[in-house]
């Protein structure tokens, strides 16, 4: 027994050495936040601890029914412009590296203000 243990350790720990050094570890962008809103942008910030990533950004109108939005991002901010007012948007993010992602990022909420009326009761009393 003591010689099959002595015979195989080695082998186990140079497979666990070789897999050490292969193995990534992509963390989760942390502390996603809504940082501005407005009726035309939302803007988001979050945390990154793992170098050399990209960032997925996901986009939906319910809460955890978000679907892939922006891909490639390398900044930890993200301004989507593309937004409807009276709506509410649902966000989160994941590093990207080398083809492999992260879990996702705590999810935020923004609720897009709708574009104010047009004033109304306005007249012209004199033009010069």
């Amino acid at each position: 027994m003591k010689k099959a243990v002595l015979v195989l350790l080695p082998l186990l720990l140079s497979t666990l050495f070789l897999f050490g050094q292969n193995a990534r570890v992509i963390r989760r962008p942390r502390s996603m936040a809504i940082t501005g809103g407005s009726t035309h942008q939302v803007s988001l910030t979050w945390s990154n601890t793992t170098p050399g990533v990209t960032f997925n950004v996901y986009r939906g109108t319910a809460q955890g029914g978000e679907s892939l939005y922006a891909t490639g991002q390398s900044a930890t901010s993200y301004v989507d412009t593309n937004v409807v007012g009276g709506t509410t948007y649902w966000y989160y993010v994941t590093c990207v590296l080398s083809g492999d992602e992260s879990a996702g990022s705590n999810e935020v909420s923004a609720n897009v203000p709708n574009n104010p009326p047009p004033p109304s009761g306005l007249t012209v009393t004199s033009v010069k």
